[in-house]
């Protein structure tokens, strides 16, 4: 999905034991707080804009630019006396509009603290704090926002937004709700007429399993056949006239008609895509809309159609006007979040999830890791022109590149002999063993896409306008013109998270006349129909924003299988008129998320089950659990709502918990054996590739195994598993090593595939041989001992900095954007030591790289970090700004992932403001 870039925000980031420790006084300069990692970036959101109006900022965007351009201009300044202080000053300033020192994220360490936070807050810098509300992705990180007591008022009567305050909610939701205003966004205009409508309700009979764990101790599981269900077809998205997507898509910067979109405002969540309701309205003689509060419009004075399953809180107004005259005088915006691309991509990858419930032959297995293997193996071939093409994408013409970024592989386009520089190389190695251990653990190339999911809109405008509701499409069908333009007409669609393969969905692309006019403006979602269970089956996905992974790759599409849907028994959380105390303790009940661990517990249960045949009993025990996890994977979601709900029993994946003793009789300790013997306690052979602390207990088992080995037969533990006559005593070793494994190794889906890309890649080694002169980067200019000492002295504290936060985030496991982020922000505090030493960028240049490249050992990624864009401009430079790239050719002479490509040369029109290789991943 297409995210919009802002300038990012800074605020603080603290746990709650640092407070405590303080004494909940602390002192923290912005300063001190980058050097501990305690300082965050955040995007833009409806909430920053509340706090910069409040402190009187305006154009904010403006000014940082403004700030950011004056701070470029002083890089070329010879007089470092003269720009250094500017430098600084200019910084300062930047600082005042970039950090919020009235927002405070603290990571709750114990409940304790989190009741005296609440009941007494805290100072920073004499700052006093209060609890402002959880995010709902904040509060499974333990983490909650405080803000400035001297706002918080404001900001409370702001999210209130003079909703009927005597309205019954579940704690949790009504926080969720609150929470909105703090989702990232990027303002819109408001759309000239808007209506709120009653969702699409839809009715059909479908076959299903149906799980229940009401008042049991383990789940019901059931065949129904011909259920009665209800389907909310419009649950989250509502219709925007093309002339307004068109609008909004021009005022965040896109040249083309938004096929979708994801919007906020108060209480306001949801997708919205571009159909002419107008024009359905006109063709079946309808002129005006009655909204959920029964007051008619004329059609022809709307162009945005909300539904109250989006606008959340509706019944708490007592029109649409009451609504938008709230969020006028509480200073609202409509806002984007999200968009759908203007193109989808052709080529998607898969992940252990998607792939663990299928049965693969080996040949399947080789068949279905070919297109990666072959990539990663033409990556391998040691071509530059192939490195470029994995790394830039296959899609490079003469527009595209002019959009420079300071990556390794733009410095290849400009000068091939970049193909030596050690730090491209290790670089390249990294990339490609990142690539190997991620196939390991099924991230493979399939043809697909990832794309934004609708209902049916033709249905919505039926309901909406009071018709009978029948849809274009029928039970089973999807619209997607992706596949229509490639002449595919049966897909398969994932959703994560995943347990069973009743989750995934084998659908019929269709289309004709009347539905190619109809979702015309619809080019890359994927619409669903309003007649089949696909909701259910893919975890219980809704249009307000969720996403699904098609593919058409034929041995996908044959070995998927058409299953019932697994449909759980839903409970409802208790509601009551929330009070402060009410919410504070739903955030607690909230803490932590056990989504990811259940969703373990499967993939251990597949890995399990690999070791019975399909007929027996065990393996069905363990189908029964698998499909179970669907239902515990809810009652994690549900337990952060507030609704009581039941954990997976230990007795499934806990060995302790099945001791024979604690059969009181005969059924049961047989009960407790087969526990015993299904027990899913080890985590597959293949997660070692996801979990760095399991490979070591691996690594460590193996070695002790090793000595024990050599010391009792003499022979190393490789060569005793090569014996092809074994004694007893051999026998037994063998038996009792792969018993004892720290990691499962029977022969699930995954661990096949892991075992297949390990015998393809067991021999990858880094090797730098070759020669290569640095000074191809240099401004050659002429430096100081003096300046060259500061810098060095900053190039140190950067390589202990950077290691000891990898270190922490590998252990840790810090997910990939949140790592993106500190390790951007650790690069931006670091480039601003610099500067202010020394402002002159042709000199730090030149430092930098006598720093790193005169000494083979030296960090070279601080180089690139710190004058990343003076490298590529000198480079630029020296090969009269001409950049040679890989192009679609059928007669080129580059054969790379199943297509021909050939060199073209272009010249640039070169602009000193680079863009960072890192911006796009998370500035938005």
């Amino acid at each position: 999905m297409s995210k919009h870039l802002a300038s990012q925000r800074y605020v603080f980031k603290i746990h709650s034991s640092r407070l405590r420790r303080a004494k909940w006084d602390l002192q923290l300069s912005i300063k001190q707080a980058r050097e501990n990692k305690e300082l965050i970036a955040l995007s833009e959101s409806q909430m920053m804009r509340f706090i910069d109006e409040l402190n009187g900022i305006t154009n904010p965007e403006l000014h940082i630019s403004d700030i950011k351009s004056k701070i470029k201009n002083l890089k070329y300044e010879k007089n470092l006396s003269v720009s250094r202080p500017k430098i600084k000053k200019l910084y300062e300033e930047l600082d005042a509009y970039q950090f919020k020192k009235d927002y405070v994220c603290v990571v709750i360490d114990n409940n304790k603290d989190y009741y005296k936070m609440y009941k007494h807050g805290f100072k920073i810098n004499k700052i006093t704090y209060r609890r402002l509300l959880g995010t709902t992705g904040g509060v499974k990180n333990n983490t909650i926002v405080f803000v400035n007591e001297k706002l918080l008022p404001e900001l409370k009567r702001r999210i209130d937004n003079g909703r009927n305050m005597s309205k019954e909610f579940s704690p949790a939701k009504l926080e969720a709700y609150n929470a909105l205003v703090c989702s990232s966004s990027a303002p819109v205009s408001y759309p000239n007429g808007i209506v709120v409508v009653h969702d699409c309700i839809t009715h059909f009979k479908s076959d299903i399993i149906e799980l229940d764990d009401t008042d049991l101790e383990e789940p019901s599981m059931k065949y129904i056949k011909d259920k009665e269900m209800e389907l909310n077809d419009s649950d989250g998205y509502g219709l925007a006239m093309p002339e307004l997507m068109k609008r909004w898509g021009e005022e965040i910067g896109e040249d083309f008609l938004l096929p979708g979109c994801v919007i906020r405002n108060s209480f306001c969540k949801g997708a919205i895509f571009p159909i002419d309701f107008q024009k359905f309205a006109y063709d079946h003689n309808i002129e005006t809309i009655t909204d959920v509060w029964g007051n008619s419009y004329n059609v022809s004075d709307i162009e945005l159609v909300l539904t109250e399953s989006m606008l959340k809180l509706w019944d708490s107004y007592s029109s649409i006007e009451d609504y938008l005259d709230n969020c006028e005088k509480n200073h609202y915006s409509f806002a984007i979040t999200k968009t759908s691309e203007k193109e989808l991509e052709n080529i998607r990858t898969m992940n252990y999830q998607f792939l663990q419930s299928y049965d693969f032959s080996d040949g399947e297995i080789e068949e279905l890791i070919e297109p990666t293997v072959t990539e990663i193996q033409d990556i391998l071939s040691d071509d530059y022109r192939k490195t470029i093409l994995y790394t830039k994408g296959v899609g490079l013409n003469s527009n595209t590149i002019q959009n420079l970024d300071n990556s390794f592989s733009t410095a290849l386009m400009i000068e091939p002999e970049m193909k030596n520089d050690p730090f491209v190389k290790s670089q390249i190695y990294s990339m490609i063993k990142k690539r190997i251990d991620d196939a390991k653990v099924g991230v493979l190339n399939v043809p697909a896409n990832y794309s934004l999911v609708s209902g049916d809109p033709y249905s919505l405008c039926q309901s909406m306008f009071g018709l009978k509701v029948t849809g274009l499409l029928k039970s089973g069908e999807i619209y997607s013109k992706y596949w229509i333009d490639k002449g595919v007409d049966k897909i398969v669609s994932f959703r994560a998270p995943m347990t069973s393969h009743n989750n995934i969905r084998k659908l019929n692309v269709v289309h004709n006349e009347k539905m190619d006019e109809f979702y015309k403006y619809m080019t890359t979602p994927t619409i669903f129909n309003s007649w089949d269970t696909c909701a259910d089956a893919m975890n219980g996905f809704d249009k307000d924003g969720d996403c699904v992974i098609n593919t058409s790759l034929p041995l996908l599409v044959k070995k998927t299988q058409e299953l019932p849907a697994v449909v759980c028994v839903q409970r409802k959380a208790p509601k009551c008129i929330p009070t402060e105390d009410d919410i504070m303790k739903s955030n607690i009940n909230s803490f932590g998320n056990a989504v990811g661990a259940v969703t373990n517990k499967i993939t251990s249960m597949f890995e399990v089950q690999a070791n019975f045949p399909k007929d027996s009993r065990e393996y069905r025990i363990l189908d029964y659990r698998i499909k179970c996890g669907q239902l515990y994977q809810q009652n994690s979601i549900d337990k952060t709502k507030g609704i009581e709900s039941k954990p997976m029993p230990s007795e499934w994946y806990n060995w302790i918990a099945n001791k024979i003793s604690n059969g009181k009789s005969s059924s049961e300790k047989k009960k407790y054996w087969m526990n015993r013997k299904l027990v899913a306690d080890k985590k597959p052979y293949f997660m070692q590739y996801i979990y760095p602390a399991e490979k070591t207990k691996m690594l460590e088992y193996i070695k002790r195994n090793n000595e024990k080995c050599i010391m009792k037969f003499r022979i190393t533990l490789d060569e005793l598993l090569e014996k092809e006559t074994l004694t007893l005593d051999e026998e037994k070793f063998i038996q009792c090593y792969y018993k004892r494994m720290p990691l499962g190794m029977s022969p699930c889906t995954i661990n096949k595939i892991c075992w297949a890309i390990e015998n393809k890649f067991s021999d990858l080694r880094y090797v730098n041989d070759s020669d290569f002169d640095y000074s191809i980067m240099k401004c050659n200019v002429v430096y100081s001992k003096q300046l060259f000492n500061k810098i060095k002295k900053i190039y140190e504290s950067y390589k202990k900095e950077l290691s000891n936060y990898m270190q922490f985030a590998k252990s840790e496991r810090i997910k990939s954007d949140e790592r993106q982020i500190q390790k951007y922000t650790l690069k931006e505090d670091f480039k601003r030591r610099c500067l202010e030493q020394c402002p002159n960028e042709e000199y730090l240049c030149d430092i930098v790289l006598d720093l790193c490249y005169s000494k083979s050992k030296s960090s070279k990624q601080f180089a690139w970090d710190i004058c990343g864009d003076m490298i590529i401009s000198n480079l630029l430079k020296r090969n009269n700004y001409k950049v040679t790239y890989p192009t679609q050719d059928i007669n080129g002479d580059i054969d790379f992932a199943g297509k021909k490509f050939s060199l073209e040369t272009t010249e640039i029109k070169f602009d000193m403001g680079i863009k960072d290789e890192e911006d796009d991943e998370w500035l938005y």
